[in-house]
Order: structure tokens, then sequence, then C-alpha cells
């Protein structure tokens, strides 16, 4: 039998993953589980030898490359997956080899996040695509719009549009108290994903909010500190947003009062149907493809030599 699942972080501290894992939700044919993304290789003792578990896995990937590669029953669909250039112990992803590079290899081609993934999967020769973050493609009822939202901003921006407009929501995506309920957690993401849907303009200095707001069509500004924040490392979902050094934002604010609301420079509809294609196409591999990924033996072997990398 054929399940489907997502990853998610329960241990995040960040409301734009459960955005990510939202979108993921919306895209699946079901979801019968949910997975810890940091611990894909942990037992499925209640698959069968012939089941299989169809898993999207978005955002944040291989964070935790000594539980790679994945349970033998995992199928796994790599969708606008971020790659960093060490794991969370310090391991390169450069030095991804044997049985955890065929484990990826199985999994190609693969559709990254963003430029700076896309290039560490090419200098591995991994077939992939340049597609965004999933949560571009979050969908969310036509709602009416009324009053500001500010996420995450700093507290001088939000005193300066309050100068020009009463009606403004401050808001977080940090968590303080992550709950293990997934269930309750995706919750949350919805209405936080309604707040979005709602606003007449959002200002926020959060990837995860901006990519939110292309998808529900709220014009909305990504503020930033270009002496020490390069949001380049966002390409090229940089380009797809409106955005503004913080200190000319206040500048002009103070000049010229708040701007209308206006069109996001993005064409996420062309976006949203290439992406839905590719994780189609992803689905449709998945349900069919020789499992495990790799043999078993394999990746044991190969997960206790990375643990040895990890405690030299």
């Amino acid at each position: 039998m054929i399940y489907y699942g997502l990853t998610w972080r329960p241990a995040t501290d960040n409301l734009g993953d459960d955005l990510v894992a939202l979108a993921a939700m919306q895209h699946l044919p079901r979801v019968d589980c949910a997975l810890d993304a940091d611990a894909l290789d942990a037992p499925l003792p209640k698959l069968g030898d012939e089941d299989r578990l169809v898993l999207l896995c978005p955002g944040l990937f291989l964070r935790s490359s000594a539980h790679w590669p994945p349970e033998k029953h995992i199928a796994p669909v790599c969708m606008g997956v971020h790659i960093s250039e060490e794991d969370a112990w310090g391991l390169p992803i450069s030095t991804l080899d044997g049985a955890g590079l065929d484990a990826l290899m199985a999994c190609s081609p693969i559709a990254a996040r963003d430029v700076r993934t896309a290039n560490r999967l090419a200098k591995l020769n991994i077939p992939h695509t340049l597609t965004g973050c999933l949560s571009l493609a979050l969908e969310h009822p036509s709602v009416k719009r009324s009053g500001i939202l500010c996420s995450d901003v700093p507290d001088e921006v939000v005193s300066a549009i309050r100068a020009f407009r009463k009606d403004v929501t401050v808001l977080t995506h940090s968590i303080s108290n992550p709950s293990p309920d997934f269930n309750a957690r995706m919750d949350n993401a919805k209405a936080l994903l309604t707040q979005y849907a709602s606003a007449e303009m959002v200002f926020t200095r959060r990837l995860h909010c901006a990519m939110a707001c292309l998808a529900v069509g709220t014009p909305v500004l990504l503020l930033y500190h270009p002496e020490y924040e390069d949001i380049s490392r966002f390409a090229p979902m940089d380009a797809m947003v409106r955005k503004q050094p913080m200190d000319d934002f206040l500048r002009e604010l103070r000049a010229h009062g708040m701007p209308a609301p206006w069109r996001n420079p993005a064409d996420v509809g062309a976006i949203r149907r290439i992406m839905l294609t590719s994780l189609s196409d992803g689905l449709r591999r998945a349900e069919s493809q020789p499992l495990p990924i790799v043999p078993v033996e394999s990746a044991q072997h190969w997960k206790q030599e990375r643990i040895r990398r990890m405690m030299k």
C-alpha cells in the first residue's frame, strides 16, 4: 500500500517552517503521517514489506546527515529544499559520498529552493531544478482586506507606520514553546496565513512571510540592513519581492507618508505552475521507485562512518 506523508520540524522556533509544512500538506493526496525532518532513518514498524511512504520533503534538508539515507520504506520527494554548506555537526555537504550520495542521487531531480543549494547540488553532480520555496504554493480563499501587518520588524518601524495608520497589527514568527502536536501547529499556520491574506499590506524581515504574502497576493515589503544582511542568499526569491533597506524605508515614510498598496513584482501564477508540475512529477516517480533507495546494509555502514567523521 502507498502512504503519503511530509517532513516537518517539531523543535523549530520559526513559524515559517510550519508555513512550508502547511504548503506541503495542501498538495498531497492525503497526509498519513508527518515525520521529523532530522530523523528520517527512524523505524516505521507499522509498514509492511510491500508498503511505501511517499514522503514530501520541503525546506531544510540534510541538516542531520547522519540520519540519512532514510528508512527503507521511504521514497523521498525533495521539493523546494535548502541544503546548507555544512550540516548541524559541521560536516560539509561536499563530503557527501558513498551510500549517502547514492541516496541523494536516487531522489533526483531535486527541486532546490535557492541558487546556493542548486550550486551545491551541481558540485555533487546531482540533477536538479530551481523552484523557490514551496511556501509560494500556499493556497487560501479570498478574504476581505483591511489593516497593516508588521511581522518581526523593529519597534522603530512599527512606531513610524503607526504615525500614519492606527490599524497596525504586530506579529512574530518566533515560537517560544514549540508544541509537538502537528495538527495544532498546522491550525496555527492556517490562522497566520489568514492574517496575511486579509492584510492590505505587510512589512516584514522574514523570507517565509514574504513568500506566503506573494502566494496569497498581499502587497509585501521585505526590509533589511544592507550593511550586515545579504538577502542575495535567498536568490531567486529576493527578486520576486519588493525590498528596501530599513533606513531608506523609514526616511521615505517620514518624508512622504504611507505608500499606496502596490503590485508584487513576481508572476506567482507562473512560478506555482512550474513548481506544482515538478511536484506532481516527483510524486509519480516516488510512487513506483524501487525501494529501498539504497541497500539497507550500505546505508547503515555509511551512517556509522558519518558519525565517526562527526566525532573527529
